[in-house]
C-alpha cells in the first residue's frame, strides 16, 4: 500500500467567545443605537412608534426561539444584537429615499395614483445587510 500524503488541518476562523455580560452590554448598545438611528429617519411620530416596536418584537422572538430550541442566552444574544445592527446597516445612507417611500406609501393609501418604490440598490443593500447580520450572528452564536 502506498503511503498517503498527510494534509495539514487548516484552522477555521472561530469567533471570539464573549461572556454573557459582554453580550448584554452589546445588546443594550445595539438596541440604543437602533432606536436613535431608526427613529431619526422616520418622518412622523406614528412611524417612530412603529419602528420602535422592532427591538421588543425581536427580543420576544429570541426568547421563544431559545425556549423551543433549548438555547441559552449566550447563544441567542449574538443573534439579537446582530439583527438590530443589520437593520441599521440595511438603511444607512438611505434617509431621503426612505422618507420619500413613506410619503409615497401614505399618498397611495390616501388614493393618490403613486406607486411607492425604492431604488434597486436599496433592495440590494437591505438584502445584503440582513443576510450578513444573520450570518455574523450565527457565527458568534456558534462560539457560545
Amino acid at each position: 500500500m502506498e503511503h498517503m500524503p498527510q494534509y495539514e488541518r487548516k484552522q477555521v476562523m472561530n469567533p471570539p467567545s464573549l461572556s454573557l455580560e459582554a453580550w448584554w452590554i452589546i445588546a443594550l448598545a445595539s438596541t440604543s443605537s437602533y432606536l436613535a438611528f431608526m427613529t431619526s429617519m422616520m418622518p412622523t411620530t406614528a412611524y417612530k412608534v412603529r419602528i420602535s416596536i422592532a427591538p421588543p418584537a425581536i427580543a420576544t422572538m429570541a426568547v421563544i426561539t431559545a425556549f423551543l430550541q433549548d438555547l441559552g442566552p449566550a447563544e441567542v444574544m449574538p443573534l439579537y444584537s446582530c439583527v438590530l445592527v443589520g437593520l441599521q446597516l440595511a438603511v444607512v445612507g438611505r434617509k431621503q429615499s426612505m422618507r420619500k417611500f413613506i410619503a409615497d406609501t401614505e399618498a397611495h393609501e390616501n388614493g393618490a395614483d403613486i406607486t411607492p418604490k425604492l431604488p434597486v440598490s436599496a433592495h440590494i443593500q437591505m438584502t445584503s445587510a440582513c443576510l450578513l447580520a444573520v450570518a455574523v450572528g450565527l457565527w458568534f452564536s456558534y462560539a457560545s
